[in-house]
């Protein structure tokens, strides 16, 4: 590798160079001598010599370190690339490891820790990007031109998950809400045409609901739901969550997530069927038929008459609880007419997502975060686990 290096070194001075700071004549520059270097390849630490170049301004320009993004004491791309992804993948330590069992080359954790986290804030910044764009006001035919064809549906998921983060004192622990967005489309598969999520993107972040937002937002403008024919957002209850969506996407189409909903008649008829389990299994199968018919005033009705019912202490606090509930999102469950249009009506892609994040990564035994590290880790982590889904899911499966 230093050979090729030093060799495509001279063939750029063959050529010639030539300064190209602002306001500098474009004049030929000189070359000062050559200088050596280490940069950590895949190979181990390679060692060579480059060209240094100076105007008669006092520019200096290393012209192939520029080429190839080689910073000498650092990693080459490639390299900070695999770093990265190890350190998104595990633990720092267990990642440093991992490379040293794979490649043969020692690398220490807080280097990998490094490259993770410089990835992270790259993610961080095209996300900012993003949302810089979304107030440019680009023309349709921009906006076309960015994100392809309109897509006739896109779908949404949002949710949390809580990991640790590391107090000043660095011995109390708190712990802190990743709030995280999925974007997805629904297609069929299979023989049995069951539907599934396909073209996912994660996105995640530590910061108050306010930041949120605006990566909900900036998120969705780079997947081309501002310009999608509907969008449907399925997700829990959370009051923060329906806030959001209501600001950034108020035309958008609202499910509660049916498994959310359903669990509250659930839970009632669990604590009932400590005294009376038939009564409780036959109220459970009468209110989860109408709850999947969109009956929600029914099943509203039905709880509200637990929820009076002196007879049933274990049950009344439950039922009252549902039937608050269903009240507050009785337009987000009409199960019935959704399925009849199609809509999916899990977040199970969420779901996932804050597995494969928080729970894989971020919450990883003994792990106590600051909270820029955490959020750059995290960023890293979402943009690991898109880049192997896009890889494998575009790779030929065998017959």
């Amino acid at each position: 590798m230093a050979a090729v290096l030093e060799e495509e070194d001279e063939a750029m001075h063959q050529r010639g160079h030539v300064c190209a700071e602002p306001g500098c004549s474009p004049r030929r520059m000189r070359r000062e001598g050559r200088r050596w270097a280490q940069v950590l390849s895949m190979w181990g630490p390679v060692r060579y010599r480059r060209s240094v170049y100076v105007c008669d301004h006092g520019h200096r320009h290393v012209p192939l370190d520029a080429k190839r993004g080689l910073r000498p004491g650092q990693p080459t791309p490639h390299m900070e690339q695999v770093l990265a992804m190890s350190g998104a993948a595990l633990p720092f330590e267990q990642a440093r490891q991992w490379v040293g069992l794979l490649l043969q080359v020692e690398v220490s954790g807080n280097t990998i820790r490094r490259s993770t986290q410089d990835w992270g804030q790259a993610v961080a910044q095209q996300e900012g990007a993003w949302y810089e764009q979304s107030g440019q006001g680009e023309t349709a035919a921009q906006r076309q031109e960015r994100v392809g064809t309109p897509k006739d549906r896109v779908y949404a998921s949002i949710d949390g998950g809580f990991l640790p983060l590391r107090e000043e004192d660095e011995e109390a622990s708190r712990w802190r809400e990743a709030k995280m967005v999925a974007w997805y489309q629904i297609r069929s598969s299979g023989a049995k045409g069951k539907p599934r999520a396909w073209d996912v993107r994660l996105h995640g972040t530590l910061e108050a609901k306010e930041a949120f937002g605006k990566l909900l937002w900036a998120s969705g403008f780079a997947y081309g739901a501002d310009q999608a024919e509907e969008v449907v957002f399925v997700c829990d209850g959370a009051a923060w969550i329906w806030d959001l969506v209501t600001t950034y996407f108020p035309k958008a189409v609202q499910i509660v997530d049916w498994a959310h909903a359903v669990a509250y008649v659930d839970r009632v008829a669990h604590l009932w069927a400590e005294t009376a389990a038939q009564e409780a299994a036959a109220w459970w199968e009468r209110q989860r038929k109408a709850l999947w018919e969109g009956q929600v005033e029914a099943v509203i009705q039905a709880c509200e008459a637990l929820a009076r019912d002196a007879s049933l202490p274990l049950v009344q606090e439950a039922a009252r609880q549902a039937a608050g509930y269903y009240q507050n999102h009785a337009h987000r469950m009409a199960y019935g007419a959704f399925r009849k249009a199609g809509y999916a009506i899990g977040s199970g892609v969420i779901e996932s997502g804050i597995k494969q994040t928080v729970t894989a990564r971020m919450k990883v035994a003994g792990a106590h975060w600051t909270q820029a590290g955490a959020e750059a880790t995290l960023k890293a982590r979402t943009a690991l686990v898109e880049r192997l889904r896009t890889t494998f899911s575009s790779l030929p499966l065998a017959a």
